[in-house]
């Protein structure tokens, strides 16, 4: 049985107990038809500003004493971070080099949303300034249980030069966004637990 509240469709325990059909190989975000973005991840949302939230915890994972971030360069990444999240709520993301399913979680409907094209200055440890790419990604999942809706978990900055390891911590990454999945299914991904510990 599907109820929807303020226009969006919510599925009684019923049905959304039963699991989903792997794999999920298209997103909600590439259909062409408008989805709502919420976010239940390690940034509380107020007054329901579910897009600025995302934006807070995507400015704190960028945050670096080497980059020089200043009030220009952090709107003009807000803009591009913000762009592509609405690109998605239209339903207009394409392409494996913006969006990609996460393979690791079979049973969970995860995607990422990538960035590839941000840039930041930085200094070396030689202190020179130098321009560094960024390679941004969103975790969310697209639960049976919210109709037209993608979910918002973890953002995460592929560090491939500094980490001796990227790929394991990309991974655990995907794992924080799938125990968050996990965690806010029974509310239906309405508010965070600020009980539990931080991730």
């Amino acid at each position: 049985m599907t109820t929807r509240v303020g226009g969006m469709a919510l599925v009684a325990q019923s049905a959304y107990s039963l699991p989903m059909p792997p794999p999920y190989s298209v997103s909600r975000c590439s259909l062409g038809s408008p989805v709502m973005f919420r976010w239940y991840g390690d940034t509380p949302v107020e007054n329901g500003d579910h897009l600025r939230a995302a934006t807070e915890s995507f400015l704190r994972v960028i945050s670096s004493p080497a980059r020089d971030l200043d009030t220009f360069s952090q709107e003009s990444l807000v803009a591009e971070f913000q762009d592509r999240l609405v690109e998605a709520m239209r339903g207009k993301l394409s392409g494996t080099k913006r969006i990609k399913t996460i393979a690791l979680f079979p049973r969970i409907p995860l995607f990422e949303i990538r960035w590839s094209a941000m840039t930041v200055i930085e200094h070396n440890p030689s202190g020179e300034r130098v321009i560094r790419r960024l390679a941004i990604r969103l975790y969310h999942s697209e639960p049976r249980e919210l109709e037209g809706c993608f979910v918002g978990h973890v953002i995460h900055e592929k560090l491939s030069e500094s980490d001796p390891d990227p790929r394991a911590s990309q991974n655990e990454r995907i794992s924080d966004a799938a125990d968050l999945y996990r965690i806010g299914r029974h509310t239906l991904w309405n508010t965070v637990d600020t009980s539990r510990p931080p991730i």
